[in-house]
């Protein structure tokens, strides 16, 4: 009892400028039919001490960095590219983001893309397997698009190769994805122009034309099913975007989001210069927070972006997806009651959307670079080197 009284008058005094209240625990137990108690003084706002976690080994993380590693060496037939290396490194549990690289089945073309999902992983997913088959379908020269597109509507051919990235479970939606594919490619036939679009606009218009294809398909009924639960969460789901394409020297960047693609390129003098090609859409970038706040209303401006996030909630201002910030109040209560996600709200302060569009920017660079003297890596929301691709020249 004088040792608990002891260990009271420490703890008093060391809390006494801090009004810590302390407590006194009785515990009683019996051995060999004696009775006994003990009393302990208990500092209620005492941190609980963690677990300690035993450190990791050096080839330990090095094991971690490296289990998803991943290189790809081109023969031939990928012009100017010698080889790609990708990695990826989950920062939580499921992870949420994506990686493709493919090649154009009926052009030279090569494609590299990391997609940042938010909101969960599905959209991500989704558009990870189906971008690239959009720009194809886009790129397509026009004397050869009548014939390419049957073969895509009977199924005796696809429009990429792809290269990896298709390391998860690929949709259940396969038969949806691939009728808004053929439909996309029947108007294009059916548009009867011989222009071809500069690769830029085409990079554009296969971003647009997929979200809206996400869109829309979240909103179609089919086989009088109530909802389509795949679609509608790729919907209300999101995912930035960055693709690098390569055709012959030139390298097309188009990314939405904030995603990034650096290129380094070696100085005559040995060092290494870093060349942005992407352009993050965020609070941060001043061109897109004037963008936003100019399709609102004067007095939405101190609503539309709050605390750096659309609405208060978004950070990326651009992004596949996202149906609650681009959908009328109206068709998102629709879909979400056949849904049974009565309880998912619109953003607070919605009243004039869309608030998120998605056209990407797109960025052209002429590559003339002698060997070694370039590698581009794509990197998920530009500061984490999750996923990552290098071409060696």
């Amino acid at each position: 009892m004088k040792i608990f009284h002891q260990a009271c008058r420490v703890l008093a005094h060391s809390h006494r400028n801090k009004l810590c209240p302390l407590y006194v625990v009785t515990r009683s137990y019996s051995n060999d039919d004696r009775n006994y108690s003990s009393q302990a003084a208990v500092n209620p706002y005492e941190p609980v001490r963690a677990p300690v976690i035993p450190k990791l080994t050096p080839d330990a993380v090095t094991e971690i960095l490296q289990r998803n590693e991943v290189k790809v060496s081109f023969k031939s037939g990928a012009g100017v590219v010698n080889s790609y290396c990708s990695n990826q490194l989950a920062s939580n549990s499921p992870i949420e983001d994506r990686r493709s690289e493919g090649q154009c089945r009926f052009t030279d073309g090569l494609l590299f893309g990391v997609f940042d999902g938010h909101s969960g992983p599905t959209c991500a997913q989704v558009i990870s397997e189906r971008l690239f088959n959009y720009i194809s379908a886009e790129i397509l020269p026009y004397n050869t698009l009548s014939s390419v597109y049957k073969k895509i509507e009977s199924g005796e051919t696809q429009l990429v190769k792809w290269l990896g990235g298709c390391n998860f479970p690929t949709s259940l939606n396969a038969d949806v994805h691939h009728k808004s594919l053929v439909k996309y490619l029947h108007e294009n036939v059916s548009a009867d122009f011989e222009s071809e679009d500069r690769i830029s606009d085409s990079l554009t218009t296969a971003f647009e034309r997929l979200d809206s294809d996400l869109l829309t398909e979240a909103q179609t009924l089919s086989n009088n099913i109530a909802v389509n639960e795949e679609c509608t969460r790729t919907a209300f789901s999101g995912s930035c975007a960055t693709v690098a394409f390569m055709q012959g020297n030139d390298l097309f960047i188009a990314n939405a989001g904030d995603c990034r693609a650096v290129m380094g390129v070696q100085m005559s003098n040995g060092q290494w210069s870093p060349i942005v090609l992407s352009h993050d859409h965020n609070a941060y970038n001043s061109n897109e927070l004037n963008r936003v706040k100019s399709g609102h209303p004067a007095n939405e401006g101190t609503t539309v972006i709050k605390q750096e996030r659309l609405l208060g909630e978004l950070a990326p201002l651009r992004a596949f997806g996202d149906a609650r910030f681009k959908l009328k109040g109206e068709t998102q209560k629709e879909i979400l009651q056949r849904w049974d996600r009565h309880h998912v709200p619109l953003p607070r302060n919605y009243y004039t959307p869309p608030s998120s569009v998605l056209p990407p920017k797109s960025h052209t660079t002429i590559l003339k670079a002698k060997q070694g003297s370039l590698f581009l890596p794509l990197m998920d929301c530009g500061i984490v080197w999750i996923q990552k691709k290098l071409w060696d020249w």
